[in-house]
């Protein structure tokens, strides 16, 4: 329901969640922000927060280009 969730996000392109730990792996385009991801988690019932976001965009990212 998570992953549902947050790849229902315009721009995610794949949402991984660990359910035993607690966290989800979202890759998504530069111009997704973390507030909309958190907020679509909070949608569909669950809390979330931003714990480690990652650098808007990578050089090095072919996915980014």
């Amino acid at each position: 329901k998570v992953e549902h969730a947050l790849t229902g996000v315009s721009g995610v392109k794949t949402a991984e969640v660990d359910l035993k730990s607690g966290q989800a792996k979202v890759v998504a385009a530069p111009r997704v922000k973390s507030t909309e991801l958190v907020s679509a988690v909070q949608k569909a019932g669950f809390q979330a927060e931003v714990s480690n976001p990652a650098p808007a965009s990578r050089a090095s990212d072919p996915c980014c280009h």
